[in-house]
């Protein structure tokens, strides 16, 4: 038995090496900062701390921390105070206890059209965080040496695991704004809980204010989201949280200035009073939307996704309004998994009646337009009728077009008493030119443009384009 009790003393030996070597490395000052050593030369210079006081297993101080990846992200933290569970870390789950930090600057490189193409945000974590309590000072963010995010104080508890995240505190103070949760937020493939958070930030020179109230069960999630600036607004929703998710909505904004969220244009007045339902592929709204002073009723708006949200498909979008007679119909479909995106659209209006307030005398109106392709090469064609009541014009069109030319294969306007013919092609890139030929025979503008009453014959051939010196046409 000489040989197995040597064996067990070398054994427990060799086992009383590694618990002092690692109480030692996780439980030692001296360890900490053999591994903060290992850390910077396996980053390559990457990575550097100035200071470092404590213990790998908490709590630990680092100050002057600076990460430079060679790529022009840059993050430097001035100082941070940090108390985990050490244990959790080997089932791949960080346990912090408690973390303060202060002065915490991150630079960002310009964004790239890859990064912009890349998916969104996943909800599974690269490693379970449970973050029990912290609280962050200043913080600044840029991107390529502009302003980003900013924010003075940030209190935060909560989680991020696989079911998701969960958010059991946040207060936010920053300079264009506030944030405060009361309650509970859950981000996930379901909801369980109840919390409201109020905010209120400046973007631009627009500020924002309002709340989100959430709350739900194993079996439904309610989500009541309210805008008091720039507008007034309120959206509901009840989602079902199992099976096609169904579910059912409403938006209502009284009448508003849009000029706040829109920028400046000629619409002066916006209503919106939409509701809706459907489920996780698809749904119908219906309602009213109010500009200025005209109305545009949703009879109603109804979209599809295929199984594998490749294909959305418009299966009806049909508008009226009580201020103009007729009616405007659409369908199509939408290829989302093309490069670029595809799509194939079906326009038709019937029996339509514009007011003379509206385009400057009555006009009646009817037709059908189709357009197809993509952003790099589009096609278009359709046969419209239109001109006063009795006196309707045939408009027959067909073109073609990519970013650097569209061709206007026909253009034809058949008129009771006239006729007007146009083709050629307008150059977009690299410089804007064109070449067109046109003909009309007793051709009536009147009939399109109050005012304007006549007959015209002509046939005309121009080319021309912008140079660095001006334009240079010939008629």
């Amino acid at each position: 038995m000489k040989w197995f009790k040597r064996t067990a003393v070398a054994f427990a030996v060799l086992l009383l090496l590694v618990a002092a070597a690692l109480w030692w490395l996780l439980g030692t000052g001296a360890g900490l900062r053999f591994a903060l050593a290992r850390a910077e030369a396996a980053s390559g210079g990457a990575l550097h701390v100035q200071q470092a006081h404590g213990r790998l297993i908490g709590p630990l101080d680092l100050a002057g921390v600076r990460y430079d990846d060679g790529q022009g992200t840059v993050v430097r933290v001035a100082k941070a105070q940090l108390d985990l569970r050490f244990w959790p870390l080997l089932s791949r789950r960080l346990h912090v206890l408690a973390l303060d930090a202060d002065g915490i600057d991150v630079a960002l490189p310009k964004s790239t059209d890859e990064a912009t193409r890349s998916g969104g945000m996943s909800l599974q974590p690269p490693i379970e965080l449970v973050l029990d309590r912290a609280q962050v000072g200043a913080v600044n963010v840029t991107r390529d040496g502009q302003p980003l995010f900013a924010s003075n104080q940030l209190e935060l508890a909560g989680s991020w695991t696989n079911r998701g995240i969960e958010l059991r505190q946040l207060v936010l103070q920053a300079p264009d704004g506030h944030a405060n949760l009361d309650g509970e937020l859950v981000v996930g493939e379901s909801y369980q809980g109840h919390g409201k958070v109020a905010f209120a930030w400046k973007v631009g020179d627009t500020a924002y204010a309002g709340s989100l109230d959430a709350h739900g069960d194993v079996k439904q999630a309610q989500l009541d989201f309210r805008l008091s600036a720039p507008i007034v607004a309120q959206m509901q929703m009840k989602l079902s949280q199992g099976g096609d998710h169904a579910w059912t909505g409403k938006l209502d904004a009284p009448r508003f200035d849009p000029g706040p969220i829109l920028g400046a244009s000629s619409l002066q007045a916006l209503a919106i009073a939409v509701q809706g339902h459907g489920d996780r592929y698809g749904g119908t709204l219906e309602g009213r939307v109010d500009l200025d002073d005209r109305t545009l009723l949703l009879q109603p708006l109804r979209a599809q996704f295929d199984r594998d949200y490749h294909t959305l498909t418009l299966q009806q979008l049909k508008l009226g309004s009580p201020q103009i007679k007729g009616n405007l119909q659409a369908s199509g479909t939408v290829q989302l998994a093309a490069k670029p995106v595809s799509a194939a659209l079906d326009i038709r209006w019937s029996d339509v009646l514009l007011p003379a307030d509206l385009v400057g005398q009555a006009l009646a109106s009817h037709g059908d337009l189709k357009a197809s392709g993509n952003a790099d090469n589009y096609h278009a064609e359709g046969t419209i009728g239109i001109g006063p009541p009795g006196k309707l014009a045939q408009l027959a069109l067909n073109l073609d077009g990519t970013p650097r030319q569209v061709t206007l294969h026909t253009l034809a306007l058949k008129q009771p008493q006239g006729s007007l013919q146009a083709n050629g092609t307008l150059t977009l890139q690299p410089t804007l030119a064109w070449q067109a030929e046109a003909s009309a025979d007793k051709f009536d503008p009147g009939q399109l443009f109050a005012g304007w009453n006549g007959a015209l014959d002509f046939e005309i051939a121009s080319h021309g384009g912008l140079s660095k010196n001006g334009p240079d046409a010939t008629l």
